[in-house]
């Protein structure tokens, strides 16, 4: 039997989204690369095969604190923004220091940054206050 993944809150959350951003808008959008070392772990993989997979990532230019999504369109209601950012988490999830770090330098750039929690509804919420259409 295949090992199964071990999934947890912020990753479902992170598959809704995306199914809703795919299949409820037009937005050019992306999830940049996973964190690598975490995506090891969640496939329990043995502990030094987990750091070696996280620094081969660092390697290639994966970046700590890079937000889940990326949406490349300006939002209509901000057309002086380049772009928007945004990071999901858990009711309880917090912005690590490399994700604050992040999210300061692209505001200073320019971006909107968006911390969405719980639910697709507060993403549709951030969208609509972007001025991105959705569908039902």
């Amino acid at each position: 039997m295949a090992a199964r993944r071990n999934r947890n809150i912020e990753d479902i959350l992170q598959e809704q989204c995306a199914f809703f951003l795919d299949h409820r808008t037009d937005l050019f959008w992306y999830h940049p690369s996973p964190n690598s070392y975490r995506a090891a772990l969640a496939m329990k993989a043995p502990e030094e095969y987990c750091r070696r997979f996280g620094a081969e990532a660092k390697r290639r230019g994966v970046k700590p604190g890079v937000p889940d999504i990326f949406i490349m369109d300006t939002p209509p209601n901000f057309p002086d923004k380049k772009g928007v950012f945004i990071e999901l988490k858990t009711k309880t999830g917090r912005l690590s220091d490399e994700q604050v770090q992040f999210r300061d330098k692209a505001l200073e750039r320019g971006f909107l940054f968006f911390l969405v929690r719980e639910s697709v509804i507060n993403l549709r919420t951030v969208l609509t206050e972007c001025g991105f259409p959705t569908r039902h």
